[in-house]
């Protein structure tokens, strides 16, 4: 009974040492990141109903070369806001922007986390604030101004 006992508790530490994080069997990263922002036109007023895209560089072994392909999508809200969630660390992204009547937007953006030198460093015996390190992984981009295309408009 004793080695029986023994035994069990060797196996139970086995699997704990094992154990991974969600995302990160082998050399993935886990998705953590999220992606903000609000779109307005030059006078500051809000633009609903944009289309807003999350591209990433994909290898295709078929065709032996990157190529962008959609990794999330959305439209935006009434008051211009978006919002994209559980996407990629560390890599670059293609955001593209395109609304009627407005010149469309491509920027790249990374998430990294921020690295505050003046953060107070946790004690040994302190749990992590697991708060502050999935907020870390935020990124803001603020109100993004579209600026009017008239091309567009006088075709209508």
């Amino acid at each position: 009974m004793k080695k029986l006992f023994l035994i069990v508790i060797f196996v139970c530490s086995f699997s704990f040492l094992f154990a991974q994080m969600p995302g990160m069997g082998g050399k993935a990263m886990p998705n953590l990141g999220r992606v903000y922002g609000k779109l307005v036109d030059s006078t500051g007023k809000s633009i609903g109903d944009a289309s807003v895209m999350l591209l990433q560089n994909k290898f295709d072994s078929t065709l032996k070369k990157n190529k962008e392909v959609l990794l999330k999508g959305m439209i935006t809200q009434a008051n211009g806001d978006f919002n994209f969630e559980e996407l990629p660390i560390f890599r670059p992204l293609k955001l593209k922007i395109s609304a009627m009547g407005h010149k469309a937007i491509e920027q790249t953006v990374t998430i990294q986390p921020k690295m505050d030198a003046n953060a107070p460093k946790p004690n040994r015996n302190q749990m992590p604030d697991f708060s502050a390190m999935a907020s870390a992984f935020e990124k803001d981009l603020g109100k993004i101004t579209m600026k009017t295309d008239l091309k567009e408009l006088g075709n209508v």
